[in-house]
């Protein structure tokens, strides 16, 4: 079995892997050299290329671009762990390349924090160049945004920011789709340095903290409209707070039990946040100050307004339409494989907020969903040089380790990783205190959540924990 966890995935998520033999792995562990010519000139396989290295190419650097990045990196440096006895190492060399629009990895999750409190600006963008383990020569990070990507011919297009956008092409054996959703400032920072982004943010906190009428107002109702309000009251307590929604119930998008729904409200109210339901607003702003008409004929006067109403969509323009359903999210299986009748779909895996996947959109699972991925990627480069070499794929443990080797494990086949589907999970900040929900625990609320879950940047320390990058950094 192929176990792959996090303490920040919901307990009842078990990943795991279903027993195969050699190539029968649903496609998974034999590379497919039959699909098109340019894919049998490039099959891993082949004599001609034996050597050359794997190139294995990542776009986007959020949770599971990161995670499935540093996964990687693991399996060449003969630490994947997966629940097996260790793989083995690849006999040629693996380039990993990372096409990122910012120049260092975002903690989406703290925004609220990020764009509230100027002390936590700095901390949550983490540039590639301080991560220690990326500066290695089989990685290469790549500043581009891409603009398509070719399965036919095993490449993207992309933009180069670090050449005035020059168009560019890079070829590659294997992809790892990760781009993330979409979303609107201040929910995600604009900017694609770190130098803007805390530029911007500390702009946009002094309009908080400067706000005429000293009234700051919040629409939408929803996960970040929740947190930005209780954050901004939490760090601005002179700023009167309004959160405005349309519905008869805060986060009435989400799949959550309605004790959930009630309970948020019940510690923003705690936390000093004024809730208005069954209201939409209209917004003018004159001279600093924005008038905020209701439905029902009321006005607000605010200094500041955050709109926490704009939906998302996820980054995935860059690819063929059959690879997506009608919303833009990417089809893909247990194994984060891309599973459209595509050309060389078994070469592309997707992963995080992208997928057409169960669950509700969160960092936890994306990061696993990263380690899937490139776990996967690991198992089809060692069984092609394995085919290379007309060698069955077994996983060998390797005899001079005592605490490894294990006998029964030379002819044990090996099993790609599995993410299963999942129900919907949530955990809220709201203040100092956070509500969860999981399933088989039901709705739970306090300050030992928010330590737990949270911590005291919104979760930030416990994801770099779990990518195991906490004190690496240069």
């Amino acid at each position: 079995m192929t176990a792959i966890s996090s303490d920040l995935v919901d307990s009842h998520v078990a990943v795991k892997g279903a027993a195969t033999n050699g190539d029968k792995a649903n496609g998974h562990a034999k590379v497919s050299g039959t699909e098109s010519r340019a894919a049998e000139a490039r099959e891993p396989g082949d004599a001609s290329t034996s050597q050359k290295p794997h190139r294995v190419l990542l776009v986007g650097g959020a949770y599971a671009g990161v995670a499935a990045v540093l996964t990687l990196l693991d399996g060449a440096d003969g630490k994947l762990a997966t629940g097996e006895p260790p793989l083995p190492r690849l006999r040629k060399r693996i380039e990993v390349t990372l096409i990122d629009e910012r120049d260092g990895f975002f903690h989406a999750v703290g925004t609220p924090l990020a764009h509230v409190a100027q002390a936590s600006v700095s901390p949550m963008w983490l540039r590639y160049q301080s991560i220690s383990r990326l500066q290695r020569d089989d990685v290469r990070i790549v500043h581009g945004r891409v603009s398509s990507v070719h399965p036919e011919n095993l490449c993207v297009s992309f933009s180069d920011l670090d050449n005035d956008g020059k168009d560019t092409t890079l070829e590659y054996d294997f992809l790892i789709l990760a781009s993330g959703l979409a979303r609107q400032w201040p929910s995600i920072p604009k900017a694609n340095s770190f130098d803007e982004y805390v530029d911007d943010a500390l702009k946009h906190i002094s309009h908080i903290r400067n706000a005429k009428c000293e009234t700051v107002a919040v629409i939408g109702g929803g996960a970040v409209g929740i947190e930005f309000a209780s954050e901004i009251k939490h760090f601005h307590q002179h700023n009167r707070v309004v959160l405005i929604h349309s519905r008869d119930k805060l986060l009435s998008n989400e799949p959550l039990p309605e004790l959930f729904q009630i309970q948020a409200e019940k510690l923003l109210d705690g936390e000093g946040v004024e809730v208005i339901f069954n209201q939409r607003a209209s917004v003018v702003e004159t001279d600093g100050v924005s008038t905020i008409t209701l439905a029902d004929g009321r006005k607000i006067e605010a200094g500041y307004v955050f709109h926490a109403t704009s939906g998302y969509k996820p980054n995935t323009q860059m690819l063929p339409r059959e690879a997506v359903d009608e919303e833009g999210y990417v089809f893909v299986d247990q194994h984060m494989n891309l599973t459209c009748p595509m050309v060389n779909a078994r070469r592309h895996y997707a992963c995080g907020d992208i997928c057409r996947w169960s669950g509700i959109k969160r960092a936890g699972p994306a990061m696993v969903m990263g380690r899937v991925a490139a776990t996967n990627v690991f198992h089809q480069l060692i069984h092609a040089e394995h085919l290379e070499h007309n060698e069955p794929f077994e996983v060998v443990a390797d005899p001079d380790s005592a605490d490894h080797f294990d006998p029964a494990a030379l002819k044990k086949p090996s099993s790609p990783a599995v993410y299963p589907q999942v129900p919907p999970t949530m955990a809220l900040a709201v203040g100092k205190q956070a509500i969860t929900y999981q399933p088989h625990v039901g709705v739970v609320w306090g300050s030992d959540q928010c330590a737990e879950v949270f911590g005291h940047d919104l979760g930030w320390t416990n994801s770099l924990r779990y990518l195991g990058i906490l004190n690496e950094r240069a």
